[in-house]
């Protein structure tokens, strides 16, 4: 037999070995249905394109089709109602040492205060209006101005409105000092379980985060992205990394074809290191956009018990009830 016939032969049997390896058809298929989290609860989205750290958001949103505010109660009361498992949420240290559900650094975008958070009591805040900033024409007129009067909440009322919910957690502030306020504050009010609260964000803060709680699950930008990749490299193999264990995986629904396994092989090796696979919509320069339309659900599996994170949970909430029922 001629070399290159041997070479064939054996190239073939590599090639149907890592076929079977990764076989979807072999695998079992998932049980229960996907976990939705909801960014910031229900909001008022906003156009994010040439967004940098100094755009004031508030003023790039369309005409607002509801009154909610991102950060809320209410926000969050809805959010749960529509359909989410875990509602995201951004936290800000204050000057007094508690921590409160607001996006920006400063007020003077989205609230009728100026400055920035941390240099501002609980108290200073809870005065503010939360809607005061938002214009969907320019400044010509600011549709809820007025409405969101007191509505900046303490991370305590809101864990302690929605005691049973879960909550995924970035902290805006990246001094890793912060971490250790958190865990203390979350100790000090008996509202620490380490269950139901996940937490990203700045790398430092999140990392000095898990050395304080291992029990937590954390993430940061990077860590999701080394995660991606590393699969994509070696997961042919069945290997999951260690950048990945414990951890999350995100996967951009339009790329969902390149995880090896996908869908049922790659779910079981997930959930066998205890990862997370967070279906997201497109990769950006800087993020990743979410899953927002009804139609994008399509594009999954029926059987799946991954995350999909949404802008828009109060249409990709009802949609995923319809895709995924509940079972019996």
């Amino acid at each position: 037999m001629r070399t290159w016939q041997i070479a064939a032969g054996a190239g073939a049997v590599v090639i149907a070995s890592i076929y079977l390896f990764n076989a979807s058809w072999l695998a079992p298929l998932p049980e229960g249905r996907p976990i939705l989290i909801a960014q910031r609860g229900v909001h008022q989205v906003y156009n994010p394109k040439g967004v940098d750290n100094n755009t004031c958001t508030a003023t790039r949103i369309p005409p607002p089709t509801h009154a909610f505010i991102d950060n809320t109660i209410p926000s969050i009361a809805a959010a749960f109602d529509d359909g989410a498992d875990v509602v995201e949420i951004d936290i800000r240290q204050t000057k007094d040492g508690e921590f409160v559900l607001f996006h920006d650094f400063g007020l003077d975008c989205r609230t009728n205060g100026n400055g920035l958070v941390i240099a501002h009591t609980l108290g200073e805040l809870k005065e503010l209006d939360v809607g005061y900033g938002y214009t969907a024409d320019g400044g010509r007129t600011y549709p809820l101005r007025g409405k969101g009067i007191g509505l900046m909440p303490s991370l305590q009322e809101a864990l302690r409105a929605f005691p049973a919910k879960h909550f995924l957690i970035q902290l805006k502030d990246g001094d890793p000092q912060v971490a250790d306020s958190l865990v203390q504050y979350l100790s000090a009010r008996g509202i620490a379980d380490w269950q139901r609260l996940s937490f990203f964000g700045d790398k430092m803060a999140v990392q000095r985060l898990a050395m304080l709680q291992p029990r937590a699950r954390t993430w940061y930008d990077k860590k999701l992205v080394a995660c991606t990749a590393n699969y994509l490299v070696m997961g042919w193999i069945g290997y999951v990394p260690d950048s990945c264990r414990n951890g999350t995986i995100v996967v951009p629904i339009k790329l969902r074809y390149l995880m090896w396994g996908w869908p049922n092989r790659f779910l079981e090796r997930m959930r066998g290191d205890n990862v997370m696979v967070l279906m997201v919509g497109d990769l950006g320069k800087s993020e990743f956009t979410r899953v927002d339309l009804p139609s994008q659900l399509r594009e999954l599996p029926a059987k799946f018990d991954g995350a999909i994170w949404t802008d828009h949970i109060e249409v990709v909430g009802p949609a995923a009830r319809s895709r995924w029922p509940a079972q019996p």
